[in-house]
């Protein structure tokens, strides 16, 4: 969380690009203790989760926090290792007929998860599998936390993994054929996620 990207720290310019600008929101941040984050993390409020141990993947790691979730409010989950250029409090503006949306960016990489669509709506979501050119990026809104928690749940207690790890693209998939309606949000994505992603946008943007 705090390598360096042009003289911020990693994680604020993460925060700093999903950060709505007129909603008064509870932000937790799930990290390991041994990153010191609540050490260094200057003047910001926020609700620090620190884990001793690592965690079965993406869906698990929330669900450590899951008592830090308010369940009757919406739910914005970013990863920490990405950007996107877009308007996020345009991103977090969830129509009446949709359940949430995911930001999506064009690849073909099988590093990332991949979203099928069908007509207005996302069909189906899987990972790690190249069934579109519509990836996602790690950034998800949905307008009812106590929704998203259940199927997390339900995911953990079948234990439905991908490559060994739970990851939040399992609970979507759950939502999507339980009747939820998700819409792809396109944008720009940049990836910070590895030394390589990380001195291509460092150099290049």
């Amino acid at each position: 969380p705090f390598i360096n990207v042009h003289g911020k720290y990693m994680v604020d310019v993460v925060l700093d690009n999903i950060m709505p600008s007129q909603i008064n929101s509870n932000v937790v941040l799930v990290t390991k203790k041994e990153h010191n984050v609540r050490g260094r993390l200057g003047g910001r409020s926020y609700t620090i989760l620190e884990l001793e141990e690592d965690t079965l993947g993406t869906l698990d790691t929330i669900m450590r926090a899951k008592n830090e979730l308010d369940p009757e409010v919406p739910l914005l989950i970013a990863n920490c290792d990405q950007l996107i250029r877009f308007d996020v409090n345009d991103f977090i503006n969830i129509s009446k007929n949709v359940d949430g949306h995911i930001v999506t960016f064009t690849s073909c990489n099988s590093h990332h998860s991949y979203v099928t669509i069908d007509g207005d709506f996302i069909h189906s979501i899987v990972e790690k599998e190249v069934v579109s050119n519509n990836a996602v990026a790690g950034v998800y809104i949905f307008k009812s936390t106590k929704e998203f928690l259940k199927a997390a749940e339900k995911i953990i207690s079948r234990d439905i993994k991908a490559k060994g790890e739970f990851y939040v693209s399992a609970a979507i998939d759950l939502m999507i054929r339980e009747g939820k309606k998700f819409i792809c949000y396109d944008s720009r994505s940049i990836m910070l996620g590895t030394p390589q992603e990380l001195e291509r946008y460092l150099n290049y943007e």
